[in-house]
């Protein structure tokens, strides 16, 4: 099956329209009929990832159904390699890579995110549920959780990671499965769980560190018009 059938598969499953769908990913309609007639390119891991939880596929279906996405966004952007040397850029990779300093920061960073349209789905299991997951993903990933605070509606904790791991990628994955915890206590959510943005600010160094104003610093940043917006 190509991703344009299996989304519109699960849509019509999920008893969605295609503007039902647009609205709960906050996306166009235009953007979900692109895929869904004229084979757009599938979207984003993270939209993905909510499209997965609106769906609640299985395993096996998650599999297939991102796979499939990967496969396709892959083909779209594999014309470039008739451009280039794959041996000469590895090459200069490399070499960018032994020339660049490794600096191991004693920096934290505050992440945080809130429930879709900031609906109180978190209740005191859950939280307390979400707390151990989170806290375990963050040890499993060779890294210090200094604070966690989980709300009805909002998820922040401040992390320090190694050099090493891919934070971006370990938000969305922890999103991801933590969607997961949330759905198992209200199992009939019809929208996603968790908000499509996130906050991700340096919070300075471990001695330097405050709670309180790690959070006003984060929102602020977050209320800050884009340079699209101006």
């Amino acid at each position: 099956m190509t991703f344009k059938e299996y989304l519109t598969l699960y849509r019509e499953r999920s008893g969605l329209t295609i503007a039902g769908l647009a609205r709960a990913i906050q996306k166009t309609e235009g953007y979900i009929r692109k895929i869904e007639k004229y084979d757009y390119t599938p979207p984003t891991y993270a939209v993905c990832c909510e499209l997965a939880e609106l769906f609640k596929l299985n395993k096996s279906e998650r599999k297939s159904f991102m796979r499939q996405a990967y496969i396709e966004r892959t083909q779209s952007e594999s014309s470039f390699l008739s451009e280039f040397s794959l041996t000469k850029i590895a090459s200069q990779i490399a070499q960018k890579r032994r020339v660049e300093p490794i600096v191991e920061p004693d920096y934290a960073f505050f992440v945080g995110w809130n429930t879709f349209e900031n609906q109180p789905l978190i209740n005191d299991q859950t939280a307390q549920d979400l707390h151990l997951f989170i806290v375990d993903m963050i040890a499993k990933a060779e890294s210090e959780c200094i604070h966690i605070q989980i709300e009805s509606n909002q998820v922040r904790f401040v992390i320090r990671p190694p050099r090493a791991l891919d934070l971006k990628s370990f938000i969305l994955g922890i999103q991801s499965m933590s969607a997961g915890i949330v759905n198992n206590h209200m199992p009939n959510i019809h929208t996603p769980v968790w908000d499509a943005d996130y906050m991700l600010n340096t919070v300075g160094s471990i001695a330097q560190y405050e709670w309180g104003e790690s959070i006003q610093v984060a929102q602020q940043n977050r209320e800050q018009p884009s340079p699209s917006d101006t």
